[in-house]
This record gives C-alpha cells, structure tokens and sequence, in this order.
C-alpha cells in the first residue's frame, strides 16, 4: 500500500440542533470572541437571534464582522485593522464557504504584521507562519467543504484578478461544528451552486492521481449520500433536515478529500476564471464539470484506471450498473449534464468574453491531478462551449 499523510480539523461535531455545543466550543478558548457572518439568510433563519441568546446566556463576549460576495483581501485587512490591538480569544465563522474563508483568513493574519496579499500562493512574497488564533468553522451552505482545509482562497476581481489560497497546515479550523438545521434556509441557487462545487471535489479528489484508499473510501461515502438528496434539498425536500445532513456530510467529506488528494482541471479553471469575473464559484464548477469531465474521458485509453473509477461513481449516482467501464464513464457524463440542467442552469450565458479572455484563462489554468493531460488548446474549447452553447 502507498504511503500518506491526512489532515483534518481536531473536532468534527455533527449534527440536527448542535448549534447549542457552540458556547462550550468557545469556551474552550477563552470568553471573547470576534464572529464572521453573511448578511442575510442566517437572521432571516431565526438561528442567529438564538445564537446570540447563548452566548449572552454564557457570559460571552462579541463582536460581528459581515461578509457579503466572494471573500477578497481588502475584506480580510480591513477587518484585521480594526481587532489586531485587541486580539480575541477565537474566531467564529458562521455561513458559507466565503464566510469561513473570510474567518480563516483573519485568525491568521491577526498574528502576522502586513497585509494577507503578503502571504498568499502566487500573489504574495512572504511564508505564512504556523501560528494563528483558535478558528472555529460553522457552515451554513453545503458546498466548498472549507470547514475541513488548511487553506482560504480570496480573490480580486478584473483584468489583473486573481483566486490565490492562503495555506499553512496549522490554518485547519480546531473545530468544525456542523448542523443541518442551519441549512435548511438556504436559499435554492445558492443550495444547487454548492452542491455542484461539493460534487465536483468529490469526483476530481476521486479522480485524483495522488488520491489514497483513504480518500477514496471517503469520496465515495461522500457521493453515496450526495446522489440520494442533492437534486430532492433542489426542489421538494429543501426543507428536509435528513437530506441536508446528507449534503452537509458530502460538503465536509469533499473538504477532506479536496485536501489531501487535491483536485483537477475544473478547479483548476475555475479558480483562474473566478479572477476575471464575480460569478458564484459552486455556479463556474457547476457548468464546467460535464464538458471538463468529457474531455478528460476522451482522452483516457481503456486500460486506464481512472475509467473503472468513473464507472464506480456513475453507479453510485445513477444506481445502475454497468457493465464496461467506458459505459458507465459515459453515463457519469450524462448524469453530471442531467444535474446540470436540473441545478445550475448555464451561467455563463451572459458573460462578456472574448477569445482573448478565453486563451488567457486557459494558459493560466491549472491541471494538476487531472488523470488525463489537458491542453491550453483543449480547456479553450470547453471554455467556448460553455459560453456559446
């Protein structure tokens, strides 16, 4: 068996109604606290006004900082500039994938003098250092499974964008509280663009050719009860607390093996394209995961094993069996096309680009851990296809 390495956050604690351990997390750490939150759908919820009553409840001390839109340095510095004299005990991030970003961003930075341009993969000139404060993660959407990694990615956006991680193994959240309840008011767009990010990182870490036993055993739990209720939290079931468990365990999962497999081309791509354009990460992974997924399987041979993985995964998605694997590869296709439809409609429609635009994003894509090798040439024609079609 080959040798690994696997990272994950000290506590999971999971579950309907777990909201309630949050005081005694932080307590763990100290009595005050600096929370993350978005701007809406949590208050809209009910739960935020229960929140704070436990903490008043528990003699905690807090202040709010609010997210809204993708996370981006300014955001992070500006809310570093305003606590970094008065440090808190812990910081909590209560909300989205941008929410937990933001939130880790800031327990990092708070500790090291500059700007977090400064530290960032590609962007900055400096080495994040291992210390930071205690970062508590609590997901509200069930998608970008950041509430398990070591790393934030923040962005700017325009001509000289940019969607660069900030990354340390030290910056895996101590604890991730996850309770589905919290997800039941997720609004509909925003529970399908999630979803497709979570699947996406499922299968591309599946895919993976540094992938392990481990994370596949994990991937595969994650797309067993992905399959079962993301297209039913998309329409009749939202308000299903079992259905988004079940998508709250595959974001996590996803997050997991995301971070100790990696991932493939369309995170690759879709980082890059996040930099040149606001749109929702989970909506640029939700339209490029079939046509990126295809190129790939035409490029694959049939004694490569990434077929028999695809063929795996179609199984659990469409609860069929197929016989040969570039069947089931094909049908995985399908399927993802199928989802696509029923989810994230083609949002990139709308969007100005021009074939400059589309051979930069496609020079400056990565492919790492994709099974097949793509070509500039090859991710400008996906990329074309999915703005013309």
């Amino acid at each position: 068996m080959q040798s690994f390495q696997f990272f994950s956050p000290a506590v999971l604690d999971f579950g309907p109604g777990h909201i309630a351990h949050l005081p005694r997390h932080i307590l763990s750490f100290g009595r005050s606290i600096l929370v993350l939150k978005g701007t809406k759908s949590l208050e809209r919820s009910g739960h935020w006004q229960t929140i704070c009553q436990s903490f008043k409840d528990n003699n905690i001390d807090w202040s709010i900082a609010t997210i809204s839109g993708e996370p981006s340095p300014a955001t992070v510095d500006a809310i570093v500039n305003n606590y970094r004299d008065q440090l808190p005990d812990c910081v909590v991030s209560i909300g989205g994938g941008s929410v937990i970003d933001t939130g880790k961003a800031v327990a990092a930075i708070l500790t090291m003098p500059g700007s977090v341009k400064d530290y960032l993969e590609k962007v900055g000139h400096k080495t994040p250092e291992p210390r930071r404060i205690p970062f508590i993660a609590v997901p509200t959407t069930s998608g970008t499974g950041s509430e398990a990694t070591k790393n934030a990615v923040l962005s700017e956006i325009g001509p000289q964008g940019f969607k660069a991680s900030l990354r340390h193994d030290s910056y895996i959240p101590e604890i991730a509280l996850i309770d589905p309840e919290l997800m039941v008011h997720c609004p509909a767009q925003v529970t399908a663009a999630a979803g497709m990010d979570a699947l996406s990182q499922l299968l591309e870490s599946y895919f993976s050719t540094v992938a392990t036993p481990l994370t596949d055993a994990l991937a595969l739990s994650g797309l067993e009860r992905l399959s079962r209720s993301f297209p039913a939290v998309c329409n009749s079931m939202a308000n299903n607390v079992d259905c988004r468990a079940d998508m709250a365990y595959a974001a996590y999962v996803s997050g997991l093996t995301l971070a100790n497999a990696g991932l493939g081309t369309v995170h690759g791509v879709a980082g890059v394209f996040g930099g040149y354009h606001s749109l929702p990460h989970g909506e640029i992974c939700g339209v490029l995961l079939a046509p990126m997924m295809k190129m790939t399987l035409d490029k694959l041979d049939n004694s490569d094993p990434a077929l028999e993985k695809m063929s795996h995964a179609a199984s659990l998605l469409t609860k069929h069996h197929y016989k040969k694997a570039r069947e089931g590869a094909v049908a995985l296709i399908n399927h993802l096309e199928w989802l696509q439809r029923e989810t994230v409609l083609n949002q990139f429609k709308g969007i100005n680009l021009t074939d400059e635009d589309i051979m930069i994003i496609a020079e400056e894509s990565g492919n790492k851990n994709n099974p097949a090798r793509l070509s500039a040439e090859d991710l400008k024609t996906v990329l074309k296809g999915c703005v013309t079609s």
